[in-house]
């Protein structure tokens, strides 16, 4: 029997996961009142940025402090007129 659903045109991933983890998602669904699949695309669109995400931003938002730091530096640096 073909299921031809809405869902079913949706974009698909398949995932190899530890042992195990398949039943901690399935019980965490079934605590949540969730199907497998809404338990896994419920987390992934909570997750919190990675921590390589957030040092990355860490690092840009240090080169534009160090670069306003330099700018002010040398504004105040010239001899006035």
């Amino acid at each position: 029997m073909t299921q031809n659903s809405a869902s079913r045109l949706l974009d698909q991933f398949v995932v190899r996961m530890p042992a195990g983890m398949r039943d901690r998602l399935k019980a965490a669904a079934k605590a949540n009142g969730r199907s497998l699949n809404a338990e896994i695309v419920c987390r992934l669109q909570n997750e919190p940025p990675s921590i390589a995400e957030a040092l990355i931003e860490a690092s840009r938002a240090a080169a534009r402090l160090e670069a306003a730091i330099a700018a002010a530096g040398m504004a105040s640096s010239h001899p006035e007129d």
